[in-house]
C-alpha cells in the first residue's frame, strides 16, 4: 500500500507538472499573440502617436518600464492610444472648419476663435497627456461647433451683404446723381454689420429717401424749366440761381443727414417758382385788361396818348410777354400819367375859363369835349373857338352901348 500511495503521488505531481507546462505553454502562446498584436498595433499607430509629443513619451515610458514577467496586459494603454485616432480626426475637422472660416471677414470674434483653435491644436500636439484625451476631445468638439456656427452666421451675413450690394447696384444710376450721398452709403455698407440695425432695411430706406428726393427735384425742375427762359422779373433770376446752387449741393456734398434740409429748400423753391409763374400770368392779364380799356376809348386819355399806349400794348401781346424785356409798372404809370394829364388839362382850362362849366351855352359843348375821344389839340382848338365866339358876342353886345355913349358926348 505505501508503495502504491507513493506511486500515486508521483503520478499526481507528474500530471500537475504536465498541466503546469501546458498552462505555461498556452500562456506563452497567448502572450506571444498579444505581444505580436500589440507590436503590430503600435507599428500601425506610430505615425499617429508621434503627432502627440507628450502622449508619445508616456507610451514609450510605459513600455520601457513594463514588467513582462507578469504577462502581457496592455489593454489599458492600447485603449488610451486608440482614443488618439478619433481625436486626431476631430483636430483635422477643426482645422478644416477653421480654414473655411478664415476666408470670411473678422466679425463676431471669428479671428479670435480661429486663433483659439490653433492654440488648442498646439496644446494637443505638445502637452496633452493620455489621461487628458477625453477632456481635450470635448474641448475640440466644442470649438469645432463654434467654428461651424460662426461660418453659418457669416454665411448668412454674406448672403445679406450680397443682397444689399445687389440692391445698391440696381439703383446705381439714381445714387450716382448724389456723389457724397453715394460714397457715404458705400462706407456704411463697408462697416457691415451694424449692431442692433437691420442693414438691408437701412440701405433700402436710404435708397427710398434718395428716390423721394429725386422725385421732388424733378417736380421742382419742371417749374424751373417753365421759367428758365423768362426775362428776369419777379425774382425769377434769384429763384433759378438758388435752384442751381441746390442742385450742385445735392450732386457733390449732400449727405444723408442733409436730405431733410434739401427737401425743405426744394419745396420752398417750388412755391417761389409758382409765384413767379403767377406773377407773369398776372402781368399778361394786366396787359389784356389795359388793352381792353384802351380799345374801348373810354379810358380818359387824350386820343394821341391812348393810341400810343395801345400800340405799345398790342405790340407786346403779339409776342410771349414773359420773354420780352419790358416793365409793366412803367406802362401802368404811363397810363395813369396820361389819365392825369387829360384830367389836369381839362381842370386847368375850366379854372382859367370857368364860364365853360357855368354858362349853359358853353357847358353842354364843353362836357361833350371833356368826355369825347379826341386829341388834346382838338380839345384846345375847340376851347379857343368858344373863347373867340364868346369874345365876339361880348363885342357885339357892347357896340350899341358904345354908340349911345359917343352920341351923348357929341351932344354936349
Amino acid at each position: 500500500m505505501p508503495n502504491s500511495t507513493s506511486q500515486n503521488n508521483i503520478y499526481d505531481e507528474l500530471f500537475q507538472s504536465i498541466n503546469a507546462l501546458f498552462f505555461v505553454d498556452e500562456t506563452i502562446k497567448r502572450d506571444k499573440v498579444a505581444l505580436s498584436s500589440c507590436a503590430e498595433f503600435l507599428t500601425q499607430r506610430e505615425p499617429e502617436i508621434d503627432k502627440f509629443a507628450k502622449s508619445a513619451g508616456e507610451v514609450s515610458a510605459y513600455l520601457d518600464s513594463y514588467d513582462f514577467s507578469h504577462g502581457i496586459h496592455l489593454d489599458a494603454i492600447i485603449q488610451k492610444i486608440e482614443a488618439l485616432h478619433p481625436l486626431r480626426l476631430q483636430l483635422v475637422k477643426m482645422g478644416e472648419e477653421a480654414k473655411k472660416l478664415s476666408v470670411y471677414p473678422d466679425r463676431y470674434g471669428s479671428k479670435k476663435a480661429i486663433e483659439t483653435c490653433k492654440k488648442l491644436a498646439e496644446v494637443c500636439m505638445q502637452k496633452m497627456s493620455l489621461d487628458e484625451i477625453s477632456k481635450v476631445a470635448q474641448l475640440v468638439e466644442a470649438n469645432t461647433q463654434k467654428l461651424i456656427q460662426l461660418q453659418k452666421l457669416l454665411a448668412t451675413d454674406d448672403a445679406l451683404l450680397q443682397q444689399i450690394k445687389a440692391e445698391i447696384d440696381a439703383h446705381q444710376s439714381l445714387l450716382s446723381k448724389f456723389q457724397a450721398y453715394y460714397t457715404e452709403l458705400l462706407q456704411y455698407v463697408a462697416e457691415f454689420p451694424h449692431e442692433s440695425l437691420n442693414d438691408f432695411e437701412e440701405v433700402k430706406k436710404r435708397i427710398q429717401v434718395a428716390q423721394r428726393l429725386d422725385e421732388t427735384r424733378n417736380k421742382v425742375q419742371s417749374y424751373i424749366s417753365a421759367i428758365q427762359d423768362f426775362c428776369d422779373r419777379y425774382n425769377k433770376g434769384a429763384v433759378v440761381s438758388k435752384f442751381m446752387n441746390i442742385l450742385h449741393q445735392m450732386a457733390t456734398s449732400m449727405r444723408y443727414v442733409d436730405v431733410g434740409l434739401m427737401e425743405t429748400q426744394l419745396n420752398e423753391l417750388q412755391k417761389k417758382a409758382i409765384e413767379v409763374v403767377q406773377a407773369f400770368e398776372k402781368e399778361h392779364c394786366d396787359l389784356l385788361s389795359l388793352q381792353s380799356s384802351l380799345k374801348s376809348c373810354q379810358a380818359g386819355l387824350w386820343k394821341e396818348d391812348n393810341e400810343k399806349l395801345l400800340k405799345i400794348v398790342n405790340g407786346l401781346l403779339t409776342q410771349p410777354t414773359a420773354r420780352i424785356d419790358f416793365n409793366i409798372s412803367q406802362i401802368k404809370t404811363s397810363f395813369m400819367d396820361a389819365q392825369s394829364k387829360r384830367s389836369n388839362d381839362i381842370k386847368s382850362t375850366t379854372l382859367l375859363y370857368p364860364w365853360l362849366t357855368t354858362q349853359t351855352r358853353y357847358k353842354t359843348r364843353h362836357d361833350a369835349l371833356a368826355t369825347g375821344y379826341i386829341t388834346s389839340k382838338e380839345y384846345f382848338s375847340a376851347v379857343n373857338e368858344m373863347r373867340r365866339e364868346r369874345l365876339l358876342r361880348i363885342i357885339l353886345l357892347c357896340i350899341p352901348i358904345i354908340g349911345w355913349i359917343i352920341l351923348y358926348l357929341k351932344s354936349r
